[in-house]
């Protein structure tokens, strides 16, 4: 009976971790679609969240416009509270681990969305019949559920329906089962949970199919990632060659560079600081951090051994 025990809460464990990242994925994939859509909005956009330190924090910009597929990246100030995390547990090592604050990741994606939707609809004339302008609707509905299937054809840029195999099911809650992206047989769980039923799923699942869901998921957020840089690589440059007064100040300009060095780079930028003139970017690849400040009104990455100019930083982006 303890085993039975076992074995079902380790089942249920698994489904809900499934589920968290088959919603995280499906998320990042619809405010892909937003900013896509909003393309000609996005320089303003990216302009508003810069500017607004107290709503956009340094670690809520890069999620959103620079790495949505860091599930396992540790916050520095989480809004929600969480359990303390395991050292070393990452859900693209283990996929029985949790996704790293996954609340407030999902929520980053879902604050990109409503800034993508407060620039659309203030442009909009406030006369105008939203039914006359079909293009600046959303191209999806934000509370459509999609099935995992469809989302990561999607992801992957494959059109379910010239790949018939690949289709949705007609049931939103089924998971992402082996049929949908390996030509063998489905393993379908079981009805009941009867002992030895569950255990074999549980072994079948060991050996196979985890491992292929991970590998699947991974391929997915990994290309909505690179898929959201080359989007906002574009939108950043374009505020950088704007020369907007709002970044003559040191703080605004060193969080707009953080989140050009995170997008450009394919860097997490966890913070920056400002010391006596001088702005610090830290990432996790370099701890000392990435300095910069102004001279002569041009902004400056800085030798820290002789604390003088090193390079122009408009020559990362021009």
């Amino acid at each position: 009976m303890k085993l039975l025990f076992v074995l079902i809460s380790f089942a249920l464990v698994g489904h809900v971790l499934v589920a968290e990242l088959e919603e995280y994925i499906e998320q990042v994939t619809l405010t892909n679609d937003d900013i896509k859509q909003a393309k000609e909005f996005m320089p303003t956009i990216i302009k508003n969240m810069i500017v607004r330190p107290d709503v956009y924090g340094i670690e809520a910009m890069v999620m959103m416009l620079a790495m949505p597929e860091k599930l396992e990246c540790v916050l520095q100030k989480p809004k929600f509270i969480y359990e303390i995390p395991k050292p070393g547990s990452s859900v693209n090592r283990d996929p029985g681990q949790k996704i790293m604050y996954f609340k407030d990741k999902l929520e980053f994606q879902k604050m990109m969305q409503s800034a993508i939707s407060a620039v659309k609809t203030s442009s909009l004339d406030p006369y105008l019949d939203p039914n006359q302008a079909p293009n600046l609707a959303p191209s999806l509905d934000p509370n459509q559920n999609l099935d995992p299937p469809t989302v990561l054809l999607r992801a992957l840029n494959l059109d379910p329906n010239q790949n018939p195999n690949l289709a949705s099911s007609s049931d939103p809650n089924q998971n992402l089962g082996l049929s949908t992206v390996l030509p063998r047989e489905r393993i379908d769980a079981p009805t009941k949970f009867k002992k030895e039923n569950l255990a074999g799923l549980l072994i079948e699942r060991r050996i196979q199919p985890i491992g292929t869901h991970r590998i699947i998921r991974s391929l997915a957020l990994t290309s909505l990632g690179s898929a959201r840089r080359v989007m906002t690589l574009e939108a950043i440059t374009t505020v950088l060659r704007q020369d907007d007064p709002h970044f003559q100040n040191l703080e605004m300009m060193c969080r707009l560079a953080g989140v050009f060095r995170s997008i450009k780079y394919s860097t997490y930028i966890y913070n920056i600081e400002m010391v006596n003139g001088y702005c610090f970017i830290i990432d996790e690849t370099f701890s000392g951090g990435h300095v910069y400040t102004f001279f002569e009104n041009e902004f400056w990455k800085v030798d820290t051994e002789t604390w003088s100019r090193a390079t122009r930083f408009s020559s990362e982006y021009q």
